[in-house]
């Protein structure tokens, strides 16, 4: 895709070949030198020792923390010459780094980055990417929005102009002190996280409508658990699953098969424990649909359109679910109202 629309929008690659060369080689550093150790890190310290109750392997760690330093200080040199990876225009070897930084600027890592000026000036230039904040952000929106339809509200829906950097200037930043969307606002209640903002909605709202909480606090406290586990053990695979067989493809690059196979399989182990889960009720954290459910919905849509969702549909009671949930009326305009912004 990046050949065949490099005229359309900004362009990914370079039509020299001499050019290209250069870019395919920074391509190749990115998946060989690169990603190993950054996956290392974010398997010690995001997705699966601290989402399981375990201790991150400090001796692992400080051989990857080790090794990826050796390659940024690589990345600190080239990035002294262009202000980006391989050139100064962002291209393909700039875009696969994305989610691998993302995630680890949410951990003690971060410091490897924050300490190289040229290599930290260049991850808070490509993570502020209008393309990448609508990928973050899209399906966040989406949950709200879905928890607006859910309890029947009226509402205004403002369109940002992430293109623009409007998420960006004083007034938003006014509502949201970080520049991303969405943003609720309800007379002087301004508030901004998805999550924050369907708890709220759903305890404000809860008596119009379907009611998306329990009032009783040890039921709503099995709720709050559900609503991590789909933050800390769907998000992170899923969102990975997503990212190399939905956003590679479109930006014209092959998934890595690797880490489609290493996300599938924890990608499993979580919807094993929802199979079982499911066979007590017939929702995830109830017998009745609540925010746990809404928080599913944009990924498991991705999902429902890729390879992996062999993984739904090989699990009857997750396939039926899923089925349900996709199939609401509140979702369905959800959808009706993305297919209205893209036409």
């Amino acid at each position: 895709m990046a050949h065949e629309y490099g005229k359309k929008g900004e362009e990914l690659v370079y039509w020299d070949g001499r050019e290209q060369d250069i870019l395919a080689n920074w391509v190749d550093v990115e998946d060989h030198q690169f990603e190993p150790p950054a996956a290392k890190l974010i398997f010690e310290m995001v997705i699966i020792k601290p989402n399981n109750g375990l201790a991150p392997d400090q001796d692992v760690v400080a051989e990857a923390e080790a090794k990826l330093g050796n390659v940024l200080d690589v990345y600190e040199t080239q990035l002294a010459k262009f202000m980006y990876l391989a050139t100064d225009k962002y291209t393909i070897a700039d875009l696969l780094h994305l989610p691998n930084l993302q995630s680890l600027m949410g951990t003690p890592a971060k410091k490897l980055i924050e300490s190289r000026p040229p290599v930290r000036a260049w991850c808070c230039e490509i993570l502020a990417r209008p393309a990448w904040a609508k990928v973050l952000e899209m399906k966040h929106t989406a949950q709200v929005l879905a928890c607006l339809f859910e309890h029947d509200l009226d509402f205004e829906f403002v369109p940002v102009n992430l293109d623009a950097g409007e998420q960006k200037q004083k007034a938003f930043l006014s509502m949201n002190p970080f520049g991303e969307v969405p943003v609720y606002e309800d007379s002087d209640l301004k508030q901004f996280e998805s999550r924050a903002i369907i708890r709220c909605m759903a305890h404000e709202n809860g008596k119009k409508g379907e009611e998306l909480i329990y009032w009783n606090a040890r039921e709503q406290a099995i709720v709050a658990n559900w609503v991590d586990v789909e933050d800390h053990r769907f998000e992170p695979p899923a969102m990975k699953l997503i990212f190399e067989l939905v956003i590679k493809p479109n930006n014209g690059l092959t998934p890595n098969q690797g880490e489609v196979a290493e996300a599938e399989a924890k990608l499993g182990n979580i919807l094993d424990v929802y199979e079982t889960q499911l066979a007590k009720f017939k929702y995830l954290a109830s017998y009745k649909y609540t925010i746990v459910d809404v928080l599913h919905l944009p990924n498991l849509q991705s999902l429902m359109g890729t390879p992996a969702k062999k993984l739904i549909e090989s699990r009857p009671r997750v396939r039926a679910w899923s089925a349900e949930i996709l199939a609401r009326p509140a979702w369905a305009k959800v959808l009706e109202m993305k297919h209205k912004a893209q036409a």
